[in-house]
């Protein structure tokens, strides 16, 4: 990446891709997160150096939640993705890595990550070429890279057969052509034997038989003429029988200076800074002067050992040369092994490190390589602890190890990090056993093995995390040496139960979080708590609030204290295995618990969201402006002490909020794209396919946009989905791509507000007939792979948008989709699912096939009991639903006139509670159902509710279902004040937007600010 970014700075276009990478950066998304691993994308940017103080270190209290988790490291797959997909736009790049197979398994993910998209689109035909190379010997079938290729799709990747070694006559043409000869074959056949046709092994073979006089160039009377001793030849077949043998014996040809040179420079790896192996050469140890050392580095050179790639900065030619270096042991060496070298560069690095440190500037190179270096030496550091001389340079160790493991894990690379951890647990614990310990380094090792933890569950370890805590915590309820203080244990605690939410075992994660509360004076909530209990909770803390105004929560300044933030995100965990085991009651006591501690304490990432969740809750038992109130607080908390973690959850559960609130849908789509870009930049990539699909939806709904223009953003997304290895949300958003495409072939009536947008009126039986269905069952496969919620959620959404606008024949098709499978919702958005279906089939009963309405019936029927079991349950925000429900079943099941005093009291009891808790959707719909009973015996009652059901919808913003009821009920200008209401002022704030919504394309729709209407 670092030499496509050099290149890249020679391109004529590189200042139009710094344009767009800053749109980027707006989003918080790429440029944020290259900048730590990419210097030079600072200097493309702004011209000058990156500044490495801006990266410094992070304390150990900070390890706890300072980006270690699997989100930050998939906000860093996202970037380089990103960052390549720009620089393809505009050239094709070709990316080389050779040896794959010692790539880590980092690394390796990402590779893995970039290849999984689709093929490039028409305005986009550049392309990215990757060529990894890697020796198949090495690689087993449970190595990293074996694994990482298994999970590509075969269509995505070429990947090319075994390359074998040379044959005979391959190897004849090879030294013909590099002797220049016409014929060689006796000596092909020999060199052949010896190599077994490995290319590199061949050209070093024909070097040594030069340096030993074997093969000699001969002057002839007819020209120069390469010659060789056959038999002695033979005879010295005894070289070394691999190419690493060979390359060490003609190094040890070479002067003890450049041995000893070379040697040393490979301890450091396949490139090395000069610099630093002259400090070590020149050394007290090994007495080298400057001549000696710039001589060997010439003779290196010569022999084409080494190469130069920048003014100090050195590589070997091969990586087996390198090796051979490693193990080559010179003369001068004497006793000293590889592990002294290791031990002295890593003493000069870290002399480096510290020096650049006092002058504000460290380099991390420096303390990594550096750590690296002394822990491959850290024997002849024990060597000389045995005097109890050099204790502090064990300690000092091991702070470097913890000081480099939080380096790099603030870069992500958790596997690196939990390398670190265990050499620096090692020392500590082999520290202990030899007596050298004391209490301070009794509480290095807690936190150590807490960090420790901390990054095997980052890196998917679950088990090896749960293990060590078990240890870490069994040691201390034992009345062991090993002492931890409340803030070690509640932090072990947290590890445990998101290890445990790993793993998906709710209830061992709510047994956890209950001894972790108790242990911090924290009465938890129970794991059965009955409906009293919650509303009593509810009714304290809206008490609380009244005594404060919003403002000034929203000013109590945020808490910094350990044992507070451990608190509350414990808390946080305990909700979510609650709303898992679908608790309802608990739920909703233990997000109360939550707001609460942000009252008192101050507040936290982890308890900013619960105010979306009290406000929802407030709005569902009737206090619906309190409930805004309180919904927008946990916004305002956010925006106030910029809360970044937590964004994109807390911009979800918002969004929620004001779905079924009587506010526009309009002010749902800065919610929604600011929930989208946070998804994206965190690594949250289900929270961004949420806030991507609800936006989509709001737009098909408000039908601001024309539907072509519709189509565009929803391919955009599709497109970031399936490169996000997201194949559920791409199949789900595909569905909705589809469904559009079909409408922009549907004709719509001469004068409709909608001519230039939804046409779903002016379908009939002969055009639904050629409707495409999308097909998942192909993709059924892939779908069993990953968890269900996204793709039932996307079928949630499209199955509202076809009931919202009279499809019943595909909110059928949805309907019967999400009746596959259980429902893995609970709470909002799972209330829609049986309450949507449960319409769509009773509108089937009535309008569908006369065969199947007792089938419909009786679908219907289980979604009203799954509804009034959920009541029962303590799910209060779905008593709208229910009643609406109930109140149809009654007016399917009974034939006007009879009856007609119950079923008119069965909608007027579901309008009034809707119309009181808040869902304006609920009231218009319970209101067009209330119509559709009466309008069969023409009632004049009916049309007051389709007038209010009209006024609902367009409240609430959904100008499509507005457009469908004109139709459907005939409204027009001589029969209802209606038709100037939708064709004159409606209809030119929908144009507005339209003109709007023109100026965007492609993803900017999510990226850029949306219009007042």
């Amino acid at each position: 990446m670092k030499e496509l970014c050099q290149q890249i700075q020679e391109c004529e276009w590189m200042p139009l891709l710094m344009s767009r990478l800053l749109e980027q950066e707006e989003m918080g998304a790429t440029v944020r997160i290259l900048s730590r691993f990419l210097p030079q994308l600072n200097v493309m940017m702004v011209g000058e150096q990156h500044n490495p103080q801006q990266e410094q270190p992070q304390t150990m209290d900070d390890h706890q939640g300072g980006g270690g988790d699997e989100n930050s490291f998939t906000g860093l797959k996202i970037a380089i993705r990103t960052f390549l997909l720009l620089v393809t736009s505009y050239q094709s790049v070709i990316l080389v890595m050779d040896d794959l197979q010692w790539a880590d398994e980092a690394t390796l993910q990402v590779l893995a990550f970039v290849l999984q998209q689709e093929q490039p689109q028409e305005n986009h035909p550049h392309q990215l070429f990757l060529v990894g190379c890697y020796r198949s010997n090495e690689v087993h079938k449970d190595h990293a890279l074996e694994v990482a290729l298994a999970q590509l799709d075969p269509q995505t990747y070429t990947r090319i057969p075994e390359l074998p070694n040379l044959s005979l006559p391959d190897v004849h043409l090879l030294l013909c052509e590099r002797l220049r000869m016409e014929e060689a074959q006796q000596l092909a056949l020999i060199v052949h034997d010896k190599t077994h046709g490995n290319p590199f092994f061949v050209l070093q073979f024909l070097d040594a038989m030069m340096q030993r006089g074997i093969l000699t160039r001969s002057i002839l009377h007819h020209g120069c003429q390469w010659q060789w001793d056959c038999q002695r030849l033979q005879a010295e077949m005894d070289l070394a029988d691999n190419v690493v043998g060979l390359v060490m014996q003609n190094m040890q040809r070479l002067d003890p200076g450049t041995q000893h040179f070379l040697h040393v420079a490979a301890c450091l790896g396949n490139r090395f800074d000069t610099d630093i192996v002259r400090r070590a050469l020149m050394s007290h140890a090994n007495n080298q002067d400057l001549i000696s050392i710039s001589k060997a580095i010439r003779t290196a050179t010569k022999e084409q050992l080494i190469e130069k790639v920048d003014r100090h900065l050195y590589r070997f030619s091969h990586d087996r040369i390198q090796q051979a270096a490693y193990q080559l042991v010179s003369v001068e060496d004497g006793v000293k092994g590889v592990e002294y070298h290791h031990y002295q560069l890593g003493v000069i690095l870290k002399d480096l490190y510290y020096d650049h440190a006092t002058n504000s500037s460290p380099v991390e190179w420096h303390l990594l390589v550096g750590t690296e270096q002394l822990n491959l030496g850290r024997q002849v550091l024990l060597q000389q602890q045995e005097n109890l001389s050099k204790l502090d340079n064990t300690m000092e160790l091991v702070h470097m190890n913890i000081q480099a493991a939080r380096v790099v894990k603030t870069k992500s690379a958790f596997i690196p990090a939990v390398q670190f951890l265990r050499t620096a647990m090692d020392l500590l614990l082999l520290l202990e056993d030899r007596e050298q310990s004391n209490n301070a380094n009794t509480n290095l090792i807690i936190e150590v093995q807490l960090f420790h933890a901390e990054m095997e569950l980052a890196s998917g370890n679950a088990t090896i995390c749960k293990k060590l805590l078990d240890e870490l915590l069994l040691s201390t309820s034992h009345g062991s040496v090993v002492m931890m203080s409340m803030e070690d244990q509640l932090e072990a605690y947290s590890l445990q139960i998101k290890a445990c939410e790993r793993e998906n075992n709710h209830a061992e994660s709510c047994k956890v979080a209950r001894k972790a509360l108790q242990l911090a004076g924290i009465k938890a909530p129970r794991f059965h708590t009955g409906p009293l209990k919650m509303f009593w909770c509810i009714a304290k803390l809206n008490h609380r609030l009244q005594k404060h105004s919003l403002d000034e929560i929203v000013e109590i300044p945020r808490t910094d204290s350990r044992f507070h933030g451990l608190v509350t995100d414990i808390v946080a965990h305990m909700s979510i295995a609650f709303h898992n085991l679908e608790q309802m009651p608990s739920f909703v006591v233990t997000i109360v618990l939550l707001a609460e501690l942000c009252l008192r304490w101050g507040p936290t990432a982890a308890s900013t969201a619960a105010f979306s969740v009290v406000g929802s809750v407030l709005v569902g038992i009737g206090a619906v402006e309190r409930g805004i109130q309180v919904g927008r607080l946990g916004l305002d908390i956010l925006n106030r002490w910029n809360f970044q973690e937590s964004v994109a959850e807390l911009t979800v559960a918002h969004g929620y909020f004001l779905m079924h609130l009587r506010r526009p849908l309009p002010e749902m789509i800065d919610v929604m794209k600011r929930g989208y870009q946070s998804g994206m930049a965190s690594g949250r990539i289900f929270h961004g396919h949420i806030c991507a699909s609800c936006s989509l939806l709001i737009r098909f709904i408000l039908a601001a946009h024309p539907l072509s223009l519709l189509a565009e953003h929803c391919k955009a997304i599709t497109h970031e989905m399936v490169n996000y290895q997201s194949m559920l949300q791409y199949i789900g958003l595909m569905s909705l791509r589809q469904l559009i495409e079909n409408l922009m072939t549907r004709d719509c009536p001469e004068g409709s507000p909608t001519a230039t947008t939804i046409s779903f009126c002016s379908r009939d039986k002969a055009t639904l007939e050629g409707d495409v269905i999308p097909d998942f069952d192909e993709h059924e496969e892939k779908a069993q792979l990953e968890h269900g919620p996204p793709r039932r959620l996307t079928l949630l959404f499209y199955m509202m948008a076809a009931y919202l606008f009279g499809d019943l024949d595909r909110g059928r098709y949805f309907a019967e989709m999400l009746l596959q499978g259980e429902s893995e919702f609970p709470m909002m958005p799972a209330m829609l699912y049986p309450f949507f279906r449960g319409m769509i089939f009773f509108d089937l009963v009535i309008s569908g096939p006369r065969k199947k309405k007792r089938y419909y019936l009786r679908l219907a029927k289980k979604e009203l009991a799954q509804l009034t079991q959920w009541k029962k349950a303590g799910f209060i925000n779905i008593v709208s639903c229910q009643l609406l429900l109930e109140a149809k079943l009654l007016s399917v099941t009974t034939k006007p006139p009879k009856n007609l005093r119950a079923v008119s009291q069965a909608f007027n009891q579901a309008i009034v509670t809707s119309s009181r808790t808040g869902f304006s959707l609920f009231a218009a719909i319970a209101h067009e159902s209330a119509a559709d009973f009466l309008w069969q015996l023409d009632r004049v009652q009916a049309k007051l509710h389709v007038e209010k059901s009209l006024l609902l919808m367009k409240e609430w913003g959904a100008v499509g279902r507005v457009d469908f009821l004109m139709h459907k009920y005939n409204f027009h200008g001589e029969t209802s004040k209606m038709d100037s209401f939708v064709s004159g002022t409606f209809l030119s704030r929908r144009n507005s937007l339209q003109i709007a919504s023109r100026q965007h394309s492609g993803m900017n729709w999510i990226m850029k600010e949306q219009p007042e209407p």
